[in-house]
């Protein structure tokens, strides 16, 4: 079994501001890590953001929802960006190679699920608008948000 590393960064470590989990911090964290992310394909699922209107984001097959193809890490941060604040959600990296054919399993996807979501390599979760959780199969990718981000327990 696959050790799962994971972080939680909420407006304290990323950058101070008087919100957590808008889309600018999603943004800055997927920067970091930008370069460790090669070949996979991004798919986002019961996200609830806050706008102008309010975005729900999600697919949904056989009454269960599916996560939706976004595509690469920097199409995900050119999505994320301009959102005010995520009140929930589920953003899942996924090696390119499994292609458009994924057999996502039924009912993992809600925010407050601790579950690893497979095939994914690396999750990032927004919970109630106070933090973002991020999971990683790459022990590499915790260790760089850590040591960016000064996080301390």
């Amino acid at each position: 079994m696959t050790n799962i590393e994971q972080i939680a960064l909420s407006r304290l470590e990323l950058n101070n501001e008087r919100i957590s989990c808008t889309g600018s911090q999603l943004a800055s964290i997927l920067h970091e890590i930008e370069d460790q992310l090669h070949e996979l394909t991004w798919y986002v699922v019961d996200v609830l953001a806050r706008n102008h209107y309010c975005l729900e984001l999600y697919e949904e097959k056989e009454g269960s929802q599916i996560p939706l193809k976004v595509g690469t890490t920097q199409d995900l941060i050119d999505f994320v960006l301009p959102v005010p604040q995520f009140e929930s959600g589920i953003f899942l990296a996924v090696p390119t190679s499994m292609g458009p054919n994924i057999h996502w399993t039924p009912n993992l996807f809600n925010t407050e699920n601790e579950e690893f979501i497979e095939p994914s390599i690396l999750i990032v979760r927004a919970f109630d608008t106070s933090y973002f959780e991020i999971l990683s199969k790459k022990k590499d990718v915790i260790d760089r948000l850590t040591v960016r981000f000064s996080y301390r327990n």
